[in-house]
């Protein structure tokens, strides 16, 4: 067995993948495998957060034993502008706003108040929130 996805360990968007097939996987067991490292549903719940929120992914992490951190909400801005191949300077000239803006953004748990601009945001990137 062997389901891929992306995950955020620290700042860095990774493959990650729920695995039957390493070592560390114990009487079949799945286990969590991030650049080749395998994690434990202790030490994950800590430091990684899913990227996106593909329900079936989440429920094979949770049959696995494993609850990731959810996607904060500047991260999943991050992970849409990366998959869109756009860079921080680019989307901040379509949306009128300074780089060092765009970056503050995404360093953010949750968005800001700002109607206007998280409509701005969601015209120009889409995205799933």
């Amino acid at each position: 067995m062997e389901l891929t996805f992306k995950v955020w360990y620290g700042s860095n968007l990774a493959d990650a993948c729920l695995t039957t097939e390493v070592a560390e996987s114990s009487y079949g067991q799945p286990v969590l495998v991030i650049d080749g490292e395998a994690f434990s549903p202790v030490d994950a719940a800590f430091s990684i957060a899913l990227a996106g929120s593909d329900a079936k992914i989440v429920a094979a992490l949770a049959k696995a034993g494993y609850k990731l951190r959810e996607e904060p909400w500047g991260l999943n801005l991050k992970r849409l502008r990366i998959e869109r191949g756009m860079t921080q300077a680019e989307l901040g000239e379509k949306l009128g706003l300074p780089q060092s803006r765009i970056s503050e953004l995404e360093s953010r748990e949750k968005p800001p108040r700002d109607s206007v601009l998280l409509r701005r945001i969601e015209k120009i990137l889409g995205g799933e929130r």
